[in-house]
């Protein structure tokens, strides 16, 4: 019997190996790809949906802490300016640009919490959710601080918004405390923000004279 030249063989025994090991034959393209074509990657669809959520619907409650540290910069330059003499325009100018600020966060999360109300709940189950709703309605309380020589009647609705939307926040968190695990009931430095951040109020309450 004729044997089979050597190239033959060889070309034989690398189509058995490719066959076994799924790669494509000697001389044919990769398999459902047209010969020639150039492989493209491509992102799982979970991706490109990430990438199209809009900034509202992922805007976390940790943006309120820092704007309410900002509010205590310009209420303490506004303090400082008769007594050590800096000039008023410096603390107007950095107390408008921290309420621009907060009311930017304020719109993007209460956005959010239009799109899906029991957001807030979830928010709160955690500590830095409690932390930064509380820091939040803080927040609201600094800005009628600071808006009380320049807008009483402002400042006043903005104080009592305030303390509702503060009060409001330590319902839920004690709701949330009583009908939830048992070991996320401890008290932790977080509960100065939730409880006692009611003590803001009478920086804009007694100019305001609510004694």
């Amino acid at each position: 019997p004729s044997v089979a030249p050597i190239p033959a063989r060889r070309k034989c025994r690398d189509a058995a190996k490719a066959r076994v090991a799924g790669r494509p034959m000697p001389g044919q393209g990769a398999p459902g790809r047209p010969k020639g074509t150039r492989m493209t990657s491509r992102q799982p669809p979970a991706f490109h949906a990430q990438g199209r959520v809009p900034f509202w619907r992922r805007t976390p409650p940790s943006v309120f802490p820092p704007l309410m540290g900002l509010f205590g910069l310009a209420l303490a330059w506004e303090r400082a300016a008769e007594p050590l003499g800096v000039p008023r325009a410096v603390s107007e100018m950095l107390l408008g640009a921290v309420v621009m600020l907060f009311l930017f966060a304020l719109a993007a999360y209460l956005a959010k919490l239009a799109k899906r109300p029991a957001v807030i709940v979830e928010d709160l189950r955690i500590l830095p959710g409690r932390a930064g709703l509380a820091a939040g309605a803080m927040c609201i309380m600094l800005m009628a601080a600071g808006l009380v020589p320049i807008a009483p009647d402002l400042a006043r609705w903005l104080l009592f918004g305030g303390l509702a939307a503060h009060g409001g926040l330590a319902v839920l968190i004690v709701h949330g405390l009583l009908t939830g695990p048992v070991e996320a009931r401890q008290v932790t430095p977080v509960w100065h923000l939730s409880f006692v951040g009611f003590i803001v109020a009478p920086l804009s309450a007694a100019p305001l004279g609510f004694t």
